[in-house]
Order: C-alpha cells, then structure tokens, then sequence
C-alpha cells in the first residue's frame, strides 16, 4: 500500500531522491531537485499536498521520532580540487533541524 501511494504521490511532481516516511506513515518528506539546488519538501499523503520546509542545496531529511521536526544537510561550501582526473569538487554541510510545520 505505502509503495502505491508513494509512486501516485510523486509522479505528480519533478525530480524526488531520499524519500522517508513520517513516523505516523501520513507524510513523505523528501528532496526535491530543481535547477542547480535542491529543497526539503513535505508531501501529505492523505491530499497530496507538498510543502517546502527548505531551499537551497538542502538534502537527506530525517523525522524526529515524535514527526514534529525534520533533520536535513544542506551544503555550506564546494571547493574546486584538481585531481589526475580533472577538477573536482568537495563539499562541507551544515545540520539544521525545523519544525514539520515549517515554523
């Protein structure tokens, strides 16, 4: 039942990765790509409705075990290295936590 109403749920919206169920199995949060960042979105199961709690290059929510807030990375910087293969590039994040209502 919950892989049905995932699949229903997302194929509404763009691009989705990192998908975790509310512990009360009533919301998805998830990551949202779009263009060059990423966001932290809520979608309710029952009405389908999806909430942004973060944007930026946000990603990898996580519930607190009661639903009320959301753990998620978003990154702080992405330094160029040079490397035998080419330039690349290594990012360092920072750990936020916000209230599921978005408060």
């Amino acid at each position: 039942m919950y892989e049905l109403a995932m699949a229903q749920l997302l194929e509404r919206y763009d691009a989705y990765g990192y998908i975790v169920w509310s512990p009360d199995g009533s919301q998805l949060a998830c990551t949202r790509y779009i263009n060059e960042g990423s966001q932290v979105v809520v979608i309710d199961v029952a009405t389908g409705q999806l909430r942004v709690l973060a944007e930026g290059i946000d990603s990898e929510p996580a519930w607190s075990p009661d639903g009320q807030r959301i753990a998620f990375k978003r990154e702080a910087e992405r330094v160029p290295i040079d490397t035998d293969f080419g330039t690349m590039a290594i990012s360092t994040y920072d750990l936020y936590v916000v209230n599921v209502d978005g408060s």
